[in-house]
This record gives structure tokens, C-alpha cells and sequence, in this order.
């Protein structure tokens, strides 16, 4: 199941923020000459600075509970992680992502409701984009248990079907292949 399953639990604002993703992808993954270079200096000022501003702009009650409520803040938690990776290759430094880490790490254990097959795809891609983006071993050790978690799910097995699953959602083979090597061994030791 992809992203269209769960559109109806998304604001427009996260739809919009989706969409931002999915343009940022393109222009960093298109062929030359038209593709962004990473030594270029002013493109996170126009490329992904805006929608980070977006994200983190995005209030979600703590004290509203639901289903909805859960998958968006899921959702901006896993856009955030996508962002910090892409700000870390373009030279951008200290990104931090543990209080994103943390978050993740509380709405998961708070509610099973994330956890349901409908939401199996889109969980899958922010616990990756987690993995890939944490800036502390334990942060990465608990983004892999929770992969180890995901892949428990009826109809989910191997390690290769959960990369594929995240890489056919916001995906760049440039920023996030180079960390599947360490992350797929981690997830073995399982």
C-alpha cells in the first residue's frame, strides 16, 4: 500500500509538503545539466529551506488523540529526517535530529494505531529516513529495532523489500545508499 492510502489522515499543509518533497527529489536527481549540483551554495536557501520552515511551523496537539493526528506528525517527523539528511550533503553542519528521534520514538510507543498495515509503507519510509538521519548510535539502534519491528508484519520479509518499499517513496540513491551497508548489518544482527 503507498501514500494514497492514507491522504485522507493529512492536512493539506502535509499534502503541500509532500508535493515540495517530491520537487525536491526531481531537481537533485534529474541528469545534468539541469541537476543541482551539491557545492551549490544558494539552492538550500530556495530548495529545501522553505519547506523545513514548513515542518517545523506544523503544530500538532499532544493532547488530540486519533488516528489522523498520529500519521501526520509521523509524516512531518519523517519529512524532517529527509531534510536533515539532504542538509548534511550539501555541507551544512551540526544537523542534530535527536529530539526528531525521540519524538518518533514516543508517538510509536504511545499508539499502535501506526503500526496497521494500511500505514505499513509510509511507516516504513520514516523509520529508514530515521535510520539514515540519526546523529547518535543509540537513535540509529532504535530506528533499526523498529525496522526489525516492521519487517515482523504479515507480508513483509527481507531487508531488500523494506529498502525497496522506502525507495519508492521520497528517495535519493545519492544521500541515503551510502548508509544502507551499516544499517542492513545492524538489522541482520537482529
Amino acid at each position: 500500500m503507498g501514500v494514497n492510502h492514507i491522504t485522507s489522515h493529512l492536512s493539506c499543509e502535509m499534502l503541500n509538503v509532500f508535493n515540495e518533497l517530491s520537487l525536491l527529489t526531481m531537481a537533485l536527481t534529474v541528469e545534468p545539466p539541469q541537476r543541482i549540483r551539491w557545492d551549490d551554495d544558494d539552492f538550500p536557501g530556495f530548495g529545501f529551506y522553505p519547506t523545513m520552515h514548513k515542518l517545523l511551523a506544523m503544530q500538532v496537539n499532544p493532547n488530540q488523540q486519533g488516528l489522523g493526528n498520529s500519521v501526520q506528525e509521523m509524516c512531518r517527523l519523517g519529512a524532517l529526517f529527509f531534510v536533515a539528511e539532504i542538509r548534511r550533503k550539501f555541507g551544512i553542519a551540526p544537523v542534530i535530529t535527536k529530539v526528531y528521534s525521540q519524538k518518533l520514538n514516543m508517538l510509536l510507543q504511545s499508539t499502535e494505531m501506526p503500526w496497521n498495515r494500511e500505514l505499513q509503507s509510509i511507516r516504513i519510509w520514516v523509520i529508514m529516513m530515521a535510520a539514515c538521519a540519526a546523529d547518535t548510535p543509540a537513535d540509529r539502534t532504535w530506528a533499526v529495532k523498529s525496522l526489525v519491528r516492521s519487517g515482523e508484519c504479515p507480508g513483509l520479509g527481507a531487508w531488500d523489500e523494506i529498502v525497496n518499499i522506502a525507495a519508492r517513496m521520497w528517495w535519493i540513491d545519492e544521500v541515503f545508499s551510502p548508509k544502507l551497508g551499516e544499517l542492513e548489518a545492524e538489522y541482520r544482527g537482529y
